[in-house]
């Protein structure tokens, strides 16, 4: 037990009724009323848990772990009952920034492969697990962002690897990929770069 307020470096998802927050401390999983008061534990154990993002209906939790052995999305109720695994990476390949369909029926994620310097988006449905890497290669995708309506997803892209001491501007843009089609198109291209797009 610890008592603490404030922390560093934390992701926070806020309810869709407004009146909830989730966020990692730690490794583990809080939720939070968004008014304050003491946070109740959602994730304890050896597993660092991260990255929460709360389900368009506000019944579930996407999430982050490596409870498995390593790091995998996984789901759980919003009072941390549930939990199970989505994706199955058994290696080194790191998730990043979890975010739902406004259905609620799959997730965007990106996936980050160190043997190839690169960060893929990948999209699993969540009935039957199945993946779908919706990257292009040699580009990297990062931070999705689905639209309301269904029809696009927008995420930060960089061509080239993913991480490099040589420093050409911009080094990340903001695009719009329009699902039905594959087609992307440039939203934000700035000298000083863009990330993570939040619609």
């Amino acid at each position: 037990a610890f008592e603490t307020d404030e922390g560093t470096w934390l992701s926070v998802d806020v309810s869709p009724d407004g009146q909830h927050l989730v966020f990692d401390l730690l490794g583990d999983l809080y939720g939070l009323d968004v008014h304050g008061g003491p946070a109740s534990r959602l994730t304890q154990g050896i597993a660092f848990d991260s990255q929460p993002a709360w389900s368009p209906a506000g019944e579930d939790i996407a999430y982050l772990s490596d409870r498995s052995g390593a790091e995998n999305v996984w789901v759980m109720r919003v009072d941390g009952s549930g939990a199970h695994q989505v994706t199955s990476n058994d290696g080194s390949n790191e998730y990043i920034s979890p975010a739902w369909s406004r259905d609620g029926r799959s997730l965007y994620v990106s996936l980050y492969r160190a043997e190839r310097n690169g960060i893929e988006l990948w999209r699993y449905e969540l009935t039957t697990g199945r993946g779908e890497n919706l990257s292009t290669q040699g580009v990297n995708a990062l931070g999705a962002a689905p639209s309301p309506d269904g029809r696009f997803v927008y995420y930060a892209m960089r061509r080239g690897p993913a991480f490099e001491d040589d420093v050409r501007l911009p080094l990340w843009s903001i695009v719009r990929r329009e699902l039905s089609t594959g087609r992307t198109e440039t939203i934000v291209n700035n000298v000083g770069s863009a990330m993570r797009p939040v619609l």
